[in-house]
């Protein structure tokens, strides 16, 4: 298709793309692509089913456009559904897209008055979900593109993983987006002064090695919960920085790489005994080091009950029977067989799923619940082996979903099952005549 703009319908270059699979296969498959100089693109390899395609200006690419769903729609929920066929070409799936208006600005540290670079400044709508952000310059100015008109709360905060040491804040000075002085925006306009002053935040520093070596490990993140949620990466010395904190008390995980088990400062499996770490805005808080232990790994083939063969894509988890810590998924390879690896020293319960065949959900060793799983033991740098699963062919329910007054199919409605007792089991969506088949279901 052509993304082209609206009034000139000229092409736009560097509108990003994406379709996204619906129904059972919601969110398995998609792709993107950047539209080329002329706003063309192709989207390839997709397999048949139905799909949603959304057309918007590239990250920071500052094109002053309005984003949209195809066909013309400002929501995923409105969007057109595309049905597609393997091997075949859809063409002429095209957008035109109106200018936005434009939010501009300038931060600097309230402290020094000097200008802060790097600072990500969001305009989050107050009504509807067509935002964006912009990043500030060497000299604090930046400019929020492809915004409709309409009222928004401007958040300048640290990108997720900088080492900007800045409180994140919201227009004009407040300290959450529920008090945020609203900024009025109109398309086709520039909303000039939205400046901010930022605070000093708090940081976390310290050193991270593997055993049994205590030689330091690259490329570990390490986050806190508590008064926000922020996280850093080890460097090539083992060292990281957590940035732009709130005073406050937080725990703090560490995690990766390869086949380390993640653990809780200080040395803890479980968020429940985690030492808490205090943090002042203004100060940093040193010495929160972690020495990463060898994981251990659970590994196991699955197949039919019926057949005996073996299953590919089917979800493997595992649940710690203490409490639920580091959640971990995988999935079967073409031989049936899996590997959870990386895992901390304990207990854990394991579930057996799938989103695209008829099969039942069973947990460790046949049991039909979580709650009668049996548990598997694991020690540091332990592999335990066959922990195998034979799933069983569940029962399904299909149907047609239909407008009422017209008899004319629904297409994208939402359908769920629950049990008698009102416990959620399984959802899926109608296709594009208004079909659904909601599998893997117990007598």
């Amino acid at each position: 298709g052509q993304v082209v703009a609206e009034g000139s319908k000229a092409g736009i270059g560097g509108i990003e793309v994406c379709i996204s699979s619906l129904g059972e296969l919601e969110g398995l498959f998609g792709a993107c692509a950047k539209t080329n100089g002329s706003g063309e693109y192709t989207l390839r390899g997709l397999p048949s089913g139905e799909y949603k395609v959304s057309f918007f200006p590239a990250y920071r690419s500052g094109l002053n456009y309005i984003g949209q769903y195809y066909n013309g729609k400002a929501s995923y929920g409105e969007a057109t559904v595309l049905s597609l066929t393997a091997g075949a070409t859809t063409k002429d799936i095209n957008a035109t897209l109106p200018p936005g208006g434009e939010v501009s600005g300038r931060a600097i540290s309230a402290s020094s008055k000097a200008a802060i670079a790097g600072l990500e400044v969001c305009a989050i709508p107050i009504v509807g979900e067509l935002g964006n952000c912009a990043v500030t310059d060497a000299s604090g100015a930046y400019t929020v593109p492809g915004l409709p008109s309409g009222s928004y709360r401007i958040q300048f905060a640290p990108p997720f993983e900088s080492e900007l040491n800045y409180l994140t804040q919201y227009y004009n000075g407040r300290t959450s987006e529920g008090e945020a002085d609203p900024v009025s925006v109109t398309a086709e306009a520039v909303t000039p002064n939205i400046d901010a002053s930022m605070q000093t935040g708090g940081e976390i520093r310290g050193l991270v090695t593997g055993a049994p070596s205590k030689a330091p490990l690259a490329q570990v993140q390490v986050c806190t919960a508590g008064p926000a949620y922020r996280c850093g990466v080890t460097n090539a010395s083992g060292e990281y920085v957590i940035a732009g904190l709130p005073s406050g008390s937080y725990t703090v995980s560490f995690s990766g790489p390869g086949e380390y088990a993640p653990q809780y400062y200080k040395e803890k499996v479980y968020a429940s005994e985690a030492q808490s770490v205090t943090v002042v805005a203004g100060t940093t808080t040193s010495s929160v080091d972690a020495e990463l232990q060898p994981g251990g790994k659970i590994t196991g083939i699955v197949t039919s009950l019926a057949t005996s063969l073996p299953l590919e894509g089917i979800s493997v988890c595992r649940h710690a029977v203490k409490e639920e810590s580091f959640g971990l998924c995988t999935s079967t390879n073409a031989k049936g067989e899996y590997t959870l690896a990386g895992l901390p020293a304990t207990e854990y319960k394991l579930a057996f799923s799938t989103s695209i065949g008829n099969y039942l959900t069973q947990y460790y060793h046949g049991k039909g619940s979580l709650a009668e799983a049996e548990p598997v033991g694991v020690a540091a740098d332990e592999t335990k082996s066959g922990i195998n699963a034979a799933m069983q062919v569940g029962g399904q329910i299909s149907g047609t979903v239909t407008n009422a007054a017209s008899k004319m199919p629904v297409s994208g409605a939402a359908v769920t099952a629950y049990t008698t007792g009102d416990s959620y089991v399984t959802n899926t969506s109608t296709n594009a005549k208004g079909e659904y088949t909601l599998p893997g279901l117990t007598t």
